[in-house]
Protein backbone atom coordinates (compact mmCIF):
# COMPACT_ATOMS: atom_id res chain seq x y z
CA UNK A 1 0.00 0.00 0.00
CA UNK A 2 1.58 3.07 -1.15
CA UNK A 3 -0.55 5.19 0.51
CA UNK A 4 0.75 4.19 4.02
CA UNK A 5 4.17 4.38 3.27
CA UNK A 6 3.87 7.97 1.19
CA UNK A 7 1.65 8.38 5.11
CA UNK A 8 4.87 7.67 6.91
CA UNK A 9 7.58 10.16 5.12
CA UNK A 10 5.22 12.94 5.31
CA UNK A 11 4.04 12.12 9.10
CA UNK A 12 7.75 12.58 9.28
CA UNK A 13 8.82 15.79 7.17
CA UNK A 14 8.18 18.57 9.54
CA UNK A 15 10.39 16.69 12.19
CA UNK A 16 13.49 17.04 10.04
CA UNK A 17 13.17 20.34 9.08
CA UNK A 18 14.32 23.20 10.83
CA UNK A 19 12.55 24.87 13.31
CA UNK A 20 11.80 27.80 11.50
CA UNK A 21 10.33 26.16 8.64
CA UNK A 22 8.34 23.70 10.71
CA UNK A 23 4.82 25.48 10.09
CA UNK A 24 4.95 26.18 7.00
CA UNK A 25 6.32 22.68 6.27
CA UNK A 26 3.51 21.05 8.05
CA UNK A 27 0.74 22.93 6.51
CA UNK A 28 2.02 21.83 3.12
CA UNK A 29 1.69 18.06 4.83
CA UNK A 30 -1.48 18.78 6.47
CA UNK A 31 -2.75 19.30 2.88
CA UNK A 32 -1.58 17.06 1.19
CA UNK A 33 -2.83 14.56 3.71
CA UNK A 34 -6.11 15.98 3.38
CA UNK A 35 -6.49 16.63 -0.39
CA UNK A 36 -4.32 13.58 -1.68
CA UNK A 37 -3.72 11.09 0.65
CA UNK A 38 -6.75 10.53 2.94
CA UNK A 39 -9.31 10.60 -0.23
CA UNK A 40 -7.26 8.20 -2.47
CA UNK A 41 -6.81 5.88 0.75
CA UNK A 42 -10.43 5.94 1.68
CA UNK A 43 -11.16 4.76 -2.30
CA UNK A 44 -8.63 1.92 -1.43
CA UNK A 45 -9.99 0.77 2.11
CA UNK A 46 -13.97 0.72 0.25
CA UNK A 47 -12.72 -1.41 -2.65
CA UNK A 48 -11.09 -4.10 -0.44
CA UNK A 49 -13.76 -3.97 2.10
CA UNK A 50 -15.86 -4.86 -1.45
CA UNK A 51 -13.34 -7.31 -2.75
CA UNK A 52 -13.16 -9.29 0.73
CA UNK A 53 -16.80 -9.31 0.92
CA UNK A 54 -17.20 -11.44 -1.93
CA UNK A 55 -13.45 -13.52 -1.46
CA UNK A 56 -11.83 -14.93 1.36
CA UNK A 57 -8.64 -14.11 -0.26
CA UNK A 58 -7.13 -11.73 -2.65
CA UNK A 59 -6.16 -14.42 -5.06
CA UNK A 60 -8.20 -17.53 -5.02
CA UNK A 61 -6.87 -19.43 -2.31
CA UNK A 62 -4.75 -18.34 1.03
CA UNK A 63 -1.30 -17.51 -0.64
CA UNK A 64 1.67 -15.02 -0.79
CA UNK A 65 -0.82 -11.85 -1.71
CA UNK A 66 -2.44 -12.61 1.71
CA UNK A 67 0.39 -12.81 3.74
CA UNK A 68 1.90 -9.15 1.75
CA UNK A 69 -1.40 -7.44 2.12
CA UNK A 70 -2.30 -8.94 5.82
CA UNK A 71 0.90 -6.12 7.14
CA UNK A 72 -0.55 -3.60 6.37
CA UNK A 73 -3.90 -3.91 7.21
CA UNK A 74 -2.95 -5.16 10.57
CA UNK A 75 -0.97 -2.00 11.06
CA UNK A 76 -3.77 0.21 10.03
CA UNK A 77 -6.70 -1.85 11.71
CA UNK A 78 -6.48 -0.34 15.05
CA UNK A 79 -7.58 3.46 12.67
CA UNK A 80 -10.78 1.41 11.69
CA UNK A 81 -12.80 1.98 14.53
CA UNK A 82 -15.04 -0.89 14.10
CA UNK A 83 -15.42 0.20 9.86
CA UNK A 84 -14.79 -2.19 6.86
CA UNK A 85 -16.25 -5.48 8.78
CA UNK A 86 -14.55 -7.47 5.97
CA UNK A 87 -11.26 -6.47 6.42
CA UNK A 88 -11.24 -7.10 9.83
CA UNK A 89 -12.27 -11.13 9.40
CA UNK A 90 -9.95 -10.92 6.75
CA UNK A 91 -6.77 -10.19 9.09
CA UNK A 92 -8.50 -12.08 11.60
CA UNK A 93 -8.31 -15.33 9.42
CA UNK A 94 -4.85 -14.52 8.55
CA UNK A 95 -4.21 -14.14 12.40
CA UNK A 96 -5.55 -17.63 13.18
CA UNK A 97 -3.28 -19.40 11.06
CA UNK A 98 -1.02 -21.65 12.72
CA UNK A 99 1.78 -20.93 10.77
CA UNK A 100 1.37 -16.70 10.89
CA UNK A 101 1.45 -17.51 14.72
CA UNK A 102 4.30 -19.06 14.49
CA UNK A 103 6.06 -16.71 12.44
CA UNK A 104 5.05 -14.13 14.68
CA UNK A 105 6.49 -16.11 17.52
CA UNK A 106 9.63 -16.27 15.62
CA UNK A 107 10.00 -12.53 15.20
CA UNK A 108 9.02 -11.78 19.30
CA UNK A 109 12.25 -13.65 19.83
CA UNK A 110 14.27 -12.79 17.22
CA UNK A 111 13.18 -8.94 18.76
CA UNK A 112 13.90 -10.14 21.94
CA UNK A 113 17.24 -11.08 21.20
Amino acid sequence: MPLLVMTLVINNVSKHVPWIIRPVAEKITDGVKAGFVRPRMKEHMLYLEQYLGEHDYFAGAFSFADIQMAFPLIAIQKRLDGKYPNIQAFVQRVQQRSAFQRAEQKSLHSQCA
